[in-house]
Order: C-alpha cells, then sequence, then structure tokens
C-alpha cells in the first residue's frame, strides 16, 4: 500500500488532507459536544431563571389584584363618604334655614312676652291698690313647751293655711316667726312673702316647711326675751306706712319663773313688765299685738287675764279658741 502511495503523490497529498480535515472535524466536533454541554446547562439555568420569574410575576399579579381590589373599595367607601357628606350639608342648610325662622318666631314671642310683662305688671299695680291692707310686717310667736302638744299640731296647720291666704291681703307682706320655750329658739328671719303665682310658691313653702319642722319638748316658758326679739325683728326699715304686728300664741303666762304653781309675787312684775313694754311699743303708731289664749284657765285665769292685757290696742284682738285664731290674725293683717 505504501507502494502505491508512494508511487501516486497526488492522491497522498488529498489522503492527507483528508486525514486533515477529519482531524479537524473530530477536533471541531469534540469541542461542540463541550459547548454543547455548556450551552444546554446554561438553557436549563435561564429556563429556570424563567420559571422563577413567572412565579414572581404571579405573585405581583395576586398582590397587583389585591390591591386593585382595595382601591376599587375604597373608591366605592369614598364615594359612600360623599354621600354621606353631601346629606350632612344638605341638612345643615336645612337646619340653618330652621334657625333662621325660629329665630324669628322666638323674637315675635319675646316681643308679645315683653308686651304681657308691662300687662301683667299693670294688672299687679291695680290688684295691690284694690287689697285691703296695706303693706304689713307680721311676726308670730309661738309655744313649743310640752304642754302646748295637744293642740301643736292644730295650730301649725292653722298657721300654714293663713300664710296661704295671707299674702293676697297685702299689697306686701312680710312674715316672720319666733318658736321659743324657755326663751327664743331659732327663728324664721321677717321675709317677703309673695302670692303663689308671683313666685311659683317659693316663699311660701320655705315659710310653710319652717312651721312644720317645729316640734314640742318639756320646758318652762319665759316669755320676756321673746318679746323684745320679735320688737327687734320689726323695728328696723320700716316706713311710715307700713304696718307691724306681733301675735302671741301659748297657753300659759309668766307663771313659770320659779318653782311654784300660779303667779308668785315676782312672775306678777315680770308679766306687768311684759305689758308694760307691749303698750310702750304698740304706741308708736301702725302697731298691733294680738293674742291667742289656748290654755285651760277660764275667765278668771290669770293666765288669761294676762293674755288679753296684751291685746293692744284693741281688745278685739284676743281669742280663746283655735278656732278663732285664723279671723283675729286675719284681721290684723287687713286693717
Amino acid at each position: 500500500m505504501k507502494m502505491f502511495l508512494d508511487d501516486k503523490p497526488v492522491l497522498k497529498g488529498l489522503i492527507d488532507v483528508l486525514m486533515i480535515i477529519v482531524g479537524l472535524v473530530s477536533v471541531l466536533a469534540g469541542k461542540n459536544k463541550e459547548d454543547e454541554k455548556t450551552a444546554v446547562a446554561k438553557v436549563y439555568e435561564v429556563t429556570e431563571e424563567r420559571d422563577e420569574a413567572n412565579e414572581r410575576a404571579g405573585e405581583f399579579e395576586e398582590q397587583l389584584d389585591i390591591v386593585t381590589n382595595e382601591r376599587d373599595g375604597a373608591q366605592q367607601l369614598a364615594k359612600g363618604y360623599k354621600g354621606q357628606l353631601d346629606e350632612a350639608e344638605t341638612e345643615l342648610e336645612n337646619f340653618a334655614e330652621r334657625g333662621k325662622k325660629d329665630a324669628g318666631i322666638i323674637a315675635t314671642l319675646q316681643t308679645q312676652q315683653g308686651e304681657q310683662g308691662e300687662q301683667i305688671g299693670e294688672l299687679t299695680t291695680a290688684l295691690n291698690s284694690l287689697r285691703p291692707g296695706g303693706p304689713c310686717d307680721f311676726v308670730c310667736l309661738i309655744d313649743t313647751t310640752g304642754s302646748t302638744d295637744p293642740f301643736h299640731d292644730h295650730v301649725k296647720e292653722s298657721l300654714k293655711a293663713l300664710f296661704r291666704w295671707a299674702p293676697r291681703l297685702s299689697s306686701e307682706l312680710r312674715i316672720g316667726v319666733i318658736p321659743f320655750r324657755d326663751g327664743p329658739l331659732p327663728a324664721y328671719p321677717l321675709q317677703v312673702i309673695h302670692p303663689r303665682y308671683k313666685d311659683g310658691g317659693r316663699s311660701q313653702d320655705r315659710l310653710l316647711a319652717f312651721i312644720d319642722n317645729l316640734k314640742t319638748q318639756g320646758s318652762p316658758t319665759h316669755h320676756l326675751p321673746v318679746f323684745r326679739e320679735a320688737f327687734d325683728m320689726l323695728g328696723p326699715a320700716r316706713s311710715q306706712n307700713r304696718r307691724a304686728v306681733a301675735i302671741l300664741v301659748g297657753d300659759i303666762g309668766p307663771s313659770e319663773l320659779d318653782e311654784y304653781a300660779g303667779f308668785s309675787a315676782a312672775e306678777r312684775r315680770e308679766a306687768e313688765r311684759i305689758v308694760s313694754g307691749v303698750r310702750k311699743w304698740v304706741s308708736g303708731g301702725m302697731r298691733t299685738v294680738a293674742a291667742i289664749y289656748l290654755g285651760k284657765g277660764g275667765e278668771g285665769s290669770e293666765d288669761r287675764q294676762w293674755f288679753q292685757s296684751l291685746s293692744l290696742p284693741d281688745p278685739e284682738h284676743f281669742a280663746s279658741d283655735s278656732s278663732q285664731m285664723f279671723n283675729v290674725i286675719l284681721s290684723t293683717i287687713e286693717r
């Protein structure tokens, strides 16, 4: 074969070229296999990255859907709020219109009220001029010792009825109450008592509550300091045309200053001293003292006679029966 090749140099050259080409192809083929492996690995890697990217894209799409839904919900909620806001603005406008109308009505009512107030003032002045009694200060001295217990409740109810009615009989009535035993107890100060229509009954109710709370208790009776307090209460801030009235309600005279029954000489002097003081006070003009005797003594009783001697300047301002008390007291206010 060698000889054959040697004999044919051209063919040998062709074979050599062919071998070179085969070698090159082999080399190239081997190189391509390596490149193919590398390419396949790269393709796999790229495919993995693509799949991961697709997964992330899917997650992003889900999140985007959630955000989109939330946005749509927020838009719907905003529309709802806007509707409510529009309704509120409409209601506010309506309220403002009603306020304007109400303001006009209130202004009209206030004008009418002012006119009615003037009319009431005129009627009150006319009513005061028709009342039988002028301005009057009235102080009631109430014995609350234990011996008055049998008629204590009756006296309280009579006084309450009187105090409800009396303000109608005077253009201005001021009332004070001094309960007493062995001297004066805490008093109800001299205050204006209005007819109920004028202050809704507040002044009357305070006075009636004070009367309701009066209690009896065993004790001797001492009158002189009680009259002094009454005259002090009636003395100040009294105009010349204002009458002053003091009324004593009790069942015994100043006969309990010592331990002996009946009037002792000292007790008679005390009794006369009180009468003298009352007579002097009454002489000041437009002043009256009335006495309501509720004791058991008859016509000859010193206690009864002492009560009668206090009824100045008019003896008719004395009563010995609780049923007469109302008329006696009213007569002192009306004059």
